[in-house]
């Protein structure tokens, strides 16, 4: 299996290059947090989720935009697309070391929208690529007490193909067919994730329409892309 390393093992999550993008945008009350662990080896993505403000809806998220990043690591970058180019990948794989029992998500982005608020950073909603996993229980090493020691614990490890990530938009499945009867111009492509230029990234906990709320927290080791 042919694997490379978008954050982890020999390239460090860049702890400061996250951003929240949480429901206090819609004047909601959830509220997420990102901390890279053992000078960047480990990730804990945090925080507290509550739907009651929104009623019923509610999310919190981690996000990070690749223009920036492949910019300040000197990684090679499409001066065009502005993204990460994965199209010889097949997808991405998680590696887990600790959930709580929560659904989360990875979203994948092919737009990262335009600025709407400068004041707070809000940019335009845009169809985020969406893939929901719930982490193993068993594995659930007290992880924040081993010293960034990785070796000996046990780990879920998660294989997401490109075509599994589905398109949402405003927390909502996106259908082809309403699309096209509200926009002539629509394209269905723009429904089908375009690994060749991902221009952003972000891991969310969001409520399911009041499936669940509260303190969530989850701890990341890597995140690869794959090729079978």
């Amino acid at each position: 299996m042919l694997l490379k390393v978008i954050f982890g093992i020999t390239r460090p999550w860049p702890e400061r290059m996250f951003f929240s993008v949480d429901d206090r945008v819609r004047k909601g009350s959830s509220q997420s947090f990102f901390e890279s662990r053992f000078g960047g080896r480990w990730a804990h993505f945090f925080g507290t989720l509550d739907f009651t403000t929104l009623g019923g809806a509610g999310f919190a998220s981690q996000k990070i935009l690749f223009k920036d990043y492949l910019k300040e690591f000197g990684s090679p970058i499409d001066s065009q697309k502005e993204g990460l180019d994965l199209s010889s990948y097949d997808g991405l794989s998680l590696s887990i070391l600790k959930g709580d029992g929560k659904a989360y998500c990875l979203n994948l982005y092919n737009s990262i929208g335009e600025v709407v608020d400068p004041e707070t950073g809000k940019r335009e909603s845009v169809i985020e690529f969406k893939y929901s996993f719930t982490p193993d229980p068993s594995f659930n090493s007290e992880v924040a007490q081993l010293g960034g020691d990785s070796d000996n614990l046990a780990r879920s490890q998660v294989y997401i193909p490109f075509k599994d990530f589905l398109p949402y938009y405003r927390g909502r499945l996106v259908d082809a067919e309403i699309m096209l009867a509200r926009d002539p111009s629509f394209s269905s492509k723009s429904l089908i994730l375009d690994s060749s230029n991902i221009k952003a990234l972000s891991m969310m906990c969001q409520s399911g329409f009041g499936k669940q709320s509260g303190f969530f927290s989850l701890f990341l080791e890597s995140i690869l892309a794959y090729k079978n």
